[in-house]
């Protein structure tokens, strides 16, 4: 999990299975939070597919709020104020 990493700004790189995309719940669009599944958030970003690849992700701080949305077969949901949260960028 992102979690592990929170406060850190590193730059995460990391090869999502196929199995591990098509569960698990992700909060926010854009900007995820830290316990949001990656491989998940990865689909929902437009990152990989629902048979995975390589992604990277960019730990950054918190947020006052995180939106929900719907995207590539993947609903997010809204959340409130978190501690840590994860962006992802170019692989």
């Amino acid at each position: 999990a992102a979690k592990a990493y929170r406060g850190s700004g590193r730059t995460i790189a990391c090869n999502c299975a196929g199995s591990e995309t098509r569960a698990g719940t992700v909060w926010g669009s854009g900007t995820y939070t830290d316990d949001s599944r990656i491989c998940r958030a990865a689909v929902h970003a437009g990152q990989i597919g629902y048979g995975g690849g390589m992604i990277r992700f960019r730990m950054v701080g918190p947020r006052r709020s995180y939106v929900k949305s719907s995207s590539n077969g993947v609903n997010s949901s809204a959340y409130g104020p978190w501690q840590g949260s994860f962006v992802f960028v170019p692989y």
